[in-house]
């Protein structure tokens, strides 16, 4: 490269590095994006939706609000082909960091089935994750269709991978998409097969793609960690810290005996010594676990050489263990059981919905409960969606009216907007 053009990417480097993205921006951006389109899910349902692997699809929508900052922007400007690359990243410091050091992999492979185009551009793996970056362009001949994407190993074995997508929009010909595969276990294959397969019409792109070694294989740091802190009463134990270059893997053990369900951490980052901060993942899997072990994932700083590292939150949903189960009649509708605080109010039931309204004080959203069964403790759940207007969130939640039996219908509380609190900081590195 010129030594003009190092010059330039040095500057721009260090233009990046001072970066500060204001996080509440990015966090209201985000909830008004997934409000937008759960409120047309409401209405437009798509019965087709199918499993990849061992772990349900997330759709998720892709932000469009959030412009790219000006320093990123300079920089891409001399890299010909990263402008929508790093447009569809822009949420995430550690993905921007990772580009920034060349660690993506382009693939560049086209296929066509019935007017539809499909390239595959580029990819960014370690041994955590994989995130494939692909363009859909043409006219299909069915107006409503997904393309669902999945990975298998050269024999034809599916690749056991949770795995999240953008449901394809052809507004204007063209949409510019991605994957991210969350590998089950830690990823040594040198070579895989991306399928993209078309639905309805059951058609599968397929591209072989070649991975660098290099890339994914033993990238990480590790902090042995084990420290408890006690917020309001409810013991925490953080176990182990991992940073991979996409990711950082945060080990978290919560006490047993705590009298409250601690659901997540609003605010949990890692700071530098210079108060440079590695957040919570904004578009991907934020946390995955149940009980009291769990996991958490922050933006990766594994790219950055800090002298000191300090792991930091103030904030914590919880909500007492008393209190986790709501218990409604289905024939009336009546509230049984449920919080005392009157956050949940306005229950109905119809022939295939219960609904709820939740009182808020925010633009956040909460997926209250994300599991419904009969009076035996059968499960019946069938998903949910929800709409918001002022501060009132109202949840539609479905279940299988074949399979009640006399009694009341059971949601378990999985999140919840009340909070702990407490100023709590401790080094790692």
């Amino acid at each position: 490269m010129y030594e003009k053009e190092e010059k330039k990417l040095r500057t721009i480097k260090q233009n990046y590095d001072e970066l500060d993205i204001p996080v509440e921006r990015l966090d209201n951006a985000i909830q008004l994006g997934m409000t937008k389109a759960r409120q047309t899910a409401r209405h437009k349902w798509k019965p087709w939706l199918i499993s990849v692997s061992m772990a349900a699809i997330l759709i998720l929508s892709l932000l469009t609000a959030i412009r790219v900052s000006p320093a990123v922007a300079s920089y891409v400007s001399i890299l010909p082909g990263m402008e929508k690359i790093i447009e569809r990243i822009s949420t995430d410091k550690g993905l921007i960091d990772a580009v920034n050091h060349n660690y993506i992999q382009e693939v560049g492979v086209t296929d066509e089935y019935e007017g539809l185009k499909v390239t595959v551009d580029s990819l960014i793996v370690d041994e955590q994750q994989m995130k494939v970056f692909y363009s859909v362009e043409g006219t299909p001949k069915k107006d409503e269709f997904q393309i669902i994407p999945s990975l298998q190993t050269l024999d034809g074995n599916d690749l056991e991978a949770s795995t999240t997508f953008a449901d394809a929009n052809l507004e204007g010909g063209k949409a510019e998409l991605e994957a991210t595969f969350y590998f089950n276990e830690p990823h040594r294959e040198k070579e895989l097969k991306l399928l993209l397969t078309l639905h309805p019409q059951k058609h599968t792109f397929m591209f072989p793609l070649k991975l660098d070694p290099v890339a994914y294989e033993k990238q990480k740091k590790s902090y042995p960690v084990n420290k408890t802190v006690e917020v309001e009463g409810q013991k925490i134990t953080f176990k182990n810290i991992t940073t991979y270059p996409l990711r950082t893997v945060i080990e978290v053990e919560f006490d047993p005996d705590n009298t409250k369900k601690l659901f997540t951490f609003e605010d949990l980052r890692i700071v530098n010594e210079q108060g440079a901060v590695w957040s919570g993942i904004k578009n991907g899997i934020t946390a995955l676990g149940e009980n009291d072990k769990r996991t958490f994932y922050l933006e990766s700083n594994y790219f950055q050489e800090p002298e000191h590292l300090y792991l930091t939150f103030t904030t914590i949903r919880a909500l007492d263990k008393d209190q986790l189960l709501i218990k409604i009649d289905p024939k009336t509708g009546e509230l049984l059981q449920g919080p005392r605080d009157h956050v949940i109010y306005d229950v109905r039931v119809n022939k295939s919905e219960v609904i709820y309204k939740v009182n808020m004080d925010s633009e956040l959203r909460y997926e209250l409960t994300s599991r419904i069964q009969n009076a035996k403790g059968e499960d019946i759940y069938g998903g949910s969606t929800s709409t918001h207007y002022s501060e009132v969130q109202e949840v539609f939640v479905r279940y299988d009216r074949k399979k009640l039996v006399p009694g009341p219908v059971i949601l378990e509380i999985s999140d919840y907007p009340t909070v702990i609190k407490k100023n709590v900081k401790f080094k790692i590195k």
